[in-house]
Parts: structure tokens; C-alpha cells; sequence
């Protein structure tokens, strides 16, 4: 399911960029927590489904599967001495996709939601050991389609991101519209994920996060039916739209025919960015 939170909280936490990764925070439980390998990359793909060649009708979509970020590490709780109420055991770990910082609810510790739009399953433990290896394939659950109308926004849209690069095109005179929807290219975007794990200590919760980047590859496949014109005059007052040279047809949005284009160099409108983010609360 696809999460979503109002433009105006996406804004706010679209100012505080990424400041926040590439850190680790622990609480008084946690010992240590390091990451033994993480995919450094995934990619999607973004076409243009719309049977029209006018580029003010086009319809683009994500129509590759969810990217999968696999992590795995270990983690180690604080261990105290023997005539205290128990020992800290490891209990929980799980993969959440944006910013996230513990802090004290009074009764333990708990994560801040600050920019979390997705996560994997939690991995849980039977809390027999002061310590846990992990291996998670975390599923990148984005979206497959952007409202430029709607009254929310999600926290990072492949599709979004096309659409901006497209209004970056055109706006600083670089081409049209079309010129843009022709070509074949790619847009990397770095997002964090926070790798969390739970040790327990006497009936209190004490999170540690790990936070690291991976980079997006957002490949845009270009349509060579799109045209400037709007359509052509076959009589006097009737506009009709040109047929695209090669059967356009719908496409589905989640499906493995998508694969990336071809390229044998660096596109030259390849740029980084930072995505929005949304908040996902934790328990």
C-alpha cells in the first residue's frame, strides 16, 4: 500500500535534506550495529503508456517491479552484570527507508518517524542471545503512477522525478516538451535507509539505527512517436491527431517488460536529487 501525508508536512521536511545520513544512533541498549553488505544500487524504469503522441496527453508510468535492497550485518546489546534484573537481549531488526532517530518516551526508547516512508517486515527474535546476525531483502514499495492535481504528495515518485526533470528541460530553454519525451535517459537519486535493530532490558525497548544511501537509477525510456504538433488539418475546422508510427499500447505498471535502455555513456541531463520523503509511524 502506498503511503501518502499532505504537501505541507512534505515540505517541511524537505528542507532538512539529508543530513541525517550516512550516521549511527544508539541508545543506552545497543553496542554495536554494523552493516556487512547493502546494495549500493537498483533501478526502475518510467515509459510513456499513452496511446497519444501529443506530449500534453502522456501517461507515464513505473513499469518495472519494486526495486529489493538487501542488507545484512549484525547487532550486539550492552551487556550488564549478573545481579541486575536480567540481561539486554536482542529482540528485533528492520529495514526502514528514509530518516529515522531514536528517543526517550519516559519508559524506554522508541523511533521518531522523521521521514520514514517505507519498510521491510521486522525480523524477530526470541531474545536468547545478547546478540543477532541479520539478512533482510527490504522491498522498496514506490509508486507507479503522479497526480500533478492531487491534494497529497509521496516522499520519493520515480515518476514525480521525470516530470521534474521534464519541467527543468523546458523551463530553461533547453527544448520542448517533446524534445525531452524522445530521448532515452536516467536520473540518480540517493535515498537513505536506516538499518534498525531492538535490544530489550528489563521490560524496556532501546532501539540503535545505522543509516546508509543507495542510489536509484530512474531510467526514462524515450517515446520517438511523440511529436510537436498537436494534430493535422485533414479539412477546414477538423484537427485530427497524427497516428504514431509503431502500435502503442497500455502497459502494465508493475510488469517485467520494462527494462532499462541501453547506454554506452553518461546521459548528459543526469543529475542528482533529493526526494521527498513521507512519515510512516512506528509502533
Amino acid at each position: 500500500m502506498k503511503r501518502m501525508i499532505s504537501t505541507a508536512i512534505a515540505g517541511t521536511l524537505l528542507t532538512a535534506g539529508f543530513a541525517l545520513a550516512d550516521e549511527t544512533h544508539f541508545t543506552p541498549g545497543i553496542e554495536s550495529l554494523s552493516i556487512s553488505q547493502m546494495t549500493p544500487q537498483v533501478q526502475v524504469t518510467v515509459r510513456n503508456t499513452a496511446n497519444s503522441p501529443d506530449p500534453a496527453d502522456r501517461v507515464l508510468r513505473m513499469v518495472s517491479n519494486d526495486p529489493v535492497v538487501t542488507v545484512r550485518g549484525q547487532f550486539f546489546c550492552n551487556s550488564y552484570s549478573a545481579n541486575t534484573q536480567g540481561e539486554s537481549r536482542a529482540r528485533r531488526a528492520q529495514v526502514l527507508f528514509g530518516i529515522t532517530t531514536p528517543h526517550n518516551n519516559g519508559n524506554g526508547y522508541e523511533l521518531m518517524p522523521i521521514g520514514i516512508w517505507g519498510e521491510s517486515d521486522a525480523v524477530e527474535y526470541n531474545g536468547a542471545r545478547t546478540g543477532e546476525n541479520f539478512d533482510i531483502d527490504a522491498v522498496m514499495d514506490l509508486p507507479d503512477s503522479w497526480d500533478s492535481e492531487a491534494l497529497v504528495t509521496l516522499f520519493f515518485n520515480p515518476v514525480k522525478t521525470v516530470e521534474d526533470h521534464l519541467e527543468d528541460f523546458t523551463s530553461n530553454g533547453a527544448g520542448s516538451a517533446a524534445d525531452f519525451l524522445r530521448q532515452d535517459d536516467v536520473f540518480e537519486v540517493e535515498i537513505p535507509v536506516s538499518m534498525t535493530a531492538w535490544c530489550q532490558y528489563d521490560g524496556r525497548w532501546y532501539p540503535g539505527v545505522r543509516q546508509q544511501t543507495v542510489t536509484v537509477a530512474i531510467f526514462y525510456q524515450g517515446d520517438p512517436d511523440i511529436t510537436d504538433g498537436a494534430g493535422v488539418v485533414n479539412a477546414v475546422g477538423d484537427v485530427a491527431a497524427p497516428v504514431p508510427n509503431r502500435a502503442r499500447t497500455t502497459t502494465s505498471a508493475t510488469g517485467t517488460e520494462g527494462g532499462p535502455p541501453t547506454r554506452t555513456s553518461r546521459p548528459a541531463r543526469t543529475t542528482e536529487e533529493t526526494p521527498p520523503r513521507r512519515v510512516n509511524p512506528q509502533r
